[in-house]
């Protein structure tokens, strides 16, 4: 009989010594306006919220949250994003919603900014550039993940995109060196595997790489249609 020692998952729990499932949902108790199950912690997906407030797929906060009109008590002192942050760290509220810094600009200054790429291109980019950086990572010694304000102000920085001011700026220059050092190792690591896995291909996967492109055979029906549109076509008779 196995004394079974479980690893718990986010959906199930699995004995590390039989390798016996057993299916187990739990039920969301933190936040009353999520779905019911559990879905546990996504990196990817909170990124992706991050991107969304900033480009301003997302709405913001509630309505009835407190910070529009804390907000709106202040708007004669706002004028760009830095006035938005500032009087955001003197509110006396729980949440301040600082992803949210785009939103508030449009909302309660004239403060705006021209776009190098199209918003949907960019949402792409960016968390294409994440989810190569998280793969990496789940490889690498580290244990800690990066500050996702510091990898957002470094893909914006890479792509040129004047969004880069709605984003918190850097305020401790060790933890961001530290940071800049976890990058160049995740992502030197990442390079060297993709090298890696290009030069193990199978044979015949090098083999079709590698071979030159073979004649296109075409049938009488086939032939007679690419005649009548391009008398140019180069067409092989087929030998069957």
């Amino acid at each position: 009989m196995c004394e079974h020692n479980w690893l718990h998952t986010t959906y199930s729990r699995v004995c590390s010594t039989c390798g016996v499932e057993i299916k187990q949902l739990h039920v969301d108790t933190y936040n009353r306006f999520s779905a019911p199950i559990l879905r546990g912690y996504n990196r990817c997906a909170r990124f992706k919220l991050k991107v969304d407030k900033l480009l301003c797929f997302h709405s913001g906060p509630q309505f009835k949250d407190k910070i529009w009109n804390l907000l709106k008590q202040q708007q004669h002192i706002m004028s760009c994003p830095k006035d938005i942050r500032s009087v955001l760290r003197t509110l006396n509220t729980k949440n301040k919603h600082y992803d949210c810094c785009r939103i508030f600009s449009r909302t309660f200054t004239d403060f705006r900014v021209s776009l190098k790429y199209n918003v949907h291109d960019l949402r792409t980019k960016l968390v294409s550039k994440f989810e190569d950086i998280f793969m990496s990572w789940c490889s690498s010694p580290y244990d800690h993940f990066f500050s996702y304000d510091f990898l957002l102000r470094e893909f914006l920085t890479d792509l040129e995109s004047d969004l880069l001011v709605f984003c918190k700026p850097t305020t401790c220059k060790r933890r961001y060196l530290k940071y800049i050092t976890m990058l160049t190792r995740v992502q030197h690591d990442c390079k060297t595997l993709n090298q890696t896995t290009a030069s193990i291909h199978s044979p015949n996967v090098l083999w079709h790489a590698n071979s030159p492109p073979r004649p296109i055979r075409l049938d009488g029906v086939q032939i007679l249609r690419a005649l009548a549109s391009d008398p140019s076509h180069n067409v092989v008779l087929s030998e069957e």
